[in-house]
């Protein structure tokens, strides 16, 4: 074991998603790295087999622990998970991710290259069921973002404000983190209703904050993607609540003058989209990014209703 090398800890949060957790362990395990890493299970009450498949994975490897959140929601399990953490370099996974055996590999290089860095992230790229990447490619590259699928046009690229590295595969060095954490008003459940991007408003609140954030197009892991969220209502859903999330965003930010307006993006893709559709340029995939974009405004303009439903 080398004593030079950055130190890991490796985070999965985990809720009901036993079969997928199973296969990301199994990738995990195959790891090669001389350096120190550990791998942290935050179970998230899960009512499935998650602690019967942990388990099995405990007992044969030293590297791995179980801990649980009952608060829930995956702010709480990311944060907890950090606090529980003992080395420095703090590595999310998410449950249904599939990483390479080099993986810590190649964050040690980069974070060696890049001493400056609070976080380092890499291409998410998709692990589609049966034949639905030619779906993909037709109707929903340009909502690659639904998938969490992340692919920048530099191989090596700084972020910057308002750029985003999504938490399903993101290396942060604790010692440069500080107090930030993860908003508990984002990434849980209000009753029935979940809201997501606590990813979004975290790596928005520190490149602000003037954390460097890197990107290594070199550093690969592969997203399952479930069928399910090809299906009409999950996108429906999917589109309404981003809306709702992005103005609960723009509101924690401006909490902290933080300024932040999702509707840049929009504006841009809709020019976009218009354009393509004009000049008769990929056509199909382009109307489903209309149908999103408006979505997005009716979820955007539910939040009032929303902030009652959760009452």
């Amino acid at each position: 074991m080398k004593k030079n090398l950055p130190s890991f800890s490796i985070i999965i949060p985990t809720r009901n998603r036993a079969d997928n957790l199973e296969e990301t362990l199994r990738r995990i395990e195959s790891i090669t790295y001389q350096g120190k890493w550990e791998v942290i299970i935050v179970n998230n009450n899960s009512a499935d087999r998650t602690d019967q498949v942990v388990q099995r994975f405990l007992k044969r490897n030293r590297h791995f622990s179980l801990i649980k959140e009952e608060k829930e929601g995956i702010s709480f399990v990311r944060n907890t998970g950090i606090k529980k953490s003992r080395y420095n370099h703090i590595l999310f996974i998410d449950d249904d991710i599939s990483v390479e055996r080099e993986i810590l590999i190649k964050f040690s290089s980069a974070l060696i290259n890049f001493p400056e860095a609070t976080a380092i992230g890499g291409k998410i790229v998709g692990d589609f069921m049966e034949n639905r990447l030619r779906y993909y490619k037709l109707f929903f590259k340009h909502l690659s973002w639904v998938f969490a699928l992340t692919e920048r046009k530099n191989d090596i690229e700084q972020l910057r404000y308002p750029d985003l590295i999504f938490s399903a595969c993101i290396c942060l060095r604790r010692n440069k983190l500080g107090k930030e954490m993860f908003n508990t008003m984002l990434g849980r459940r209000y009753g029935k209703f979940f809201l997501g991007a606590e990813d979004l408003e975290f790596c928005l609140r520190l490149l602000y904050r003037g954390h460097v954030f890197i990107y290594i197009g070199s550093i690969v892991v592969n997203h399952r993607i479930n069928n399910i969220r090809f299906s009409i209502l999950y996108l429906v859903k999917r589109f309404i609540q981003t809306g709702i999330e992005n103005k609960l965003v723009e509101k924690i930010l401006y909490q902290q003058n933080i300024p932040f307006s999702s509707w840049d993006w929009n504006k841009n893709n809709l020019k976009d989209a218009l354009y393509c559709i004009f000049h008769f340029q990929d056509i199909p995939a382009r109307l489903v990014q209309i149908f999103q974009i408006l979505l997005f405004i009716v979820g955007y303009n539910l939040y009032e209703v929303f902030l009652k439903m959760k009452k």
